[in-house]
């Protein structure tokens, strides 16, 4: 064999030595609800790559693949974009708002819309594989397990759904409509609901393993670390629940409610308040490590890329923050109102924006 040249074998180790695409398949990146990622974030303040134009708001945070984002508009269209141009690959007409984030399992994509139906479309084509209809709007995000989506409905019920064949396989009813995108772990489904109860469940049955009673109802995802679950409620209150048992480790209260999922990593939980402030606690004990005024209510879930933590507020403003410390790394705004949350992906990021006209699907880099 022939040695290459030394410089066009340096050409070739570069080649070989790539830039992964980096891909978010599901709400919260995981199926423990956790927004944490290896993703790369911009370090400095980013601009605008490409601009997206809806008929409506845009309130879901996208899932990625390696070629598109996909997300969905409250013009009741489900969209595929090319990630690195924003043209539109395809688009799936539904009958109702879509607020919902998006799953990827293989080729198929997974969400729910306001017409009450969960649908399982081709990711590559657009064309349908399945629906399954509730009774009630469809708000919250889709988890997988293993075989099975979850799905929380507003007719109080969390639905387990065969991927394949879009077949119930079990549903659990709470007592009133079901408020949180699940978070899965160790064969249990957990999510909150605006009965004031956070229930954990058994995947395999749908039977209930135990309930944590509130003072008012919940609308913020779990976040599942070790076994602990972390979560708030409308009145403020953040707790973290012992996975295994229900009991409380420990509470924390904010100024306002919590609509926020949290995130977590290295030791720190993340959320955002209805009171325009962003907090980090240390996750073994609750104690405040830093929290930041921001502009508006955080509607969002913070994103944490390294040692950034990525948050949007309904003012429209959008921010990087040091894990550890809190400090501003920078902040980007836009006119109009952030309740989708920032998904970071090869440097960029990728977020909707709500406006009085429409709405916008964002690239940031």
């Amino acid at each position: 064999m022939k040695k290459l040249p030394g410089q066009l074998a340096l050409l070739f180790l570069f080649i070989g030595c790539s830039t992964e695409v980096e891909v978010w398949n599901q709400h919260c990146a995981d199926a423990k609800n956790t927004c944490y990622t290896k993703n790369k974030a911009p370090q400095n303040k980013p601009e605008v790559s490409w601009v997206f134009e809806t008929g409506d708001d845009v309130d879901s945070s996208p899932a990625i693949d390696k070629n598109h984002v996909y997300f969905g508009s409250r013009d009741k269209v489900f969209y595929a974009l090319d990630r690195k141009t924003g043209e539109m690959a395809w688009k799936f007409q539904t009958g109702g708002y879509i607020d919902t984030s998006p799953a990827i399992s293989g080729e198929l994509i997974f969400f729910g819309s306001r017409d009450r139906h969960l649908y399982a479309l081709n990711k590559q084509t657009g064309e349908p594989f399945w629906k399954f209809k509730t009774n009630g709007f469809i708000t919250k995000s889709p988890a997988l397990s293993d075989h099975w989506v979850i799905i929380g409905s507003r007719d109080k019920n969390l639905y387990a759904i065969d991927i394949q064949s879009g077949q119930l396989v079990w549903s659990f009813q709470a007592n009133a409509k079901i408020g949180s995108s699940p978070a899965i772990h160790d064969s249990r489904g957990y999510f909150g609901s605006w009965d004031n109860n956070f229930y954990a469940v058994d995947l395999a049955s749908g039977q209930e393993i135990w309930r944590f009673e509130t003072e008012s109802y919940i609308n913020s995802s779990p976040s599942v670390d070790n076994d602990a679950i972390y979560f708030g409620n409308q009145n403020g209150t953040f707790f973290s629940v012992n996975s295994q048992t229900g009991k409380k480790n420990w509470s924390y209260q904010a100024l306002e409610g919590i609509r926020s999922n949290p995130g977590i990593g290295d030791g720190i939980v993340f959320f955002g308040c209805y009171g325009n402030h962003v907090y980090a606690l240390d996750s073994s004990n609750g104690e405040l490590i830093w929290s930041n005024q921001v502009e508006g209510p955080v509607l969002s879930n913070p994103v944490i890329s390294g040692t950034s933590v990525l948050i949007s507020s309904w003012r429209g403003n959008l921010y990087s923050f040091d894990s550890e410390t809190g400090r501003l790394n920078w902040d980007y705004s836009v006119e109009g109102n952030f309740v989708s949350s920032p998904i970071p992906a090869n440097g960029a990021i990728f977020i909707g924006v709500r406006q009085r006209q429409n709405g916008q699907f964002l690239s940031l880099e």
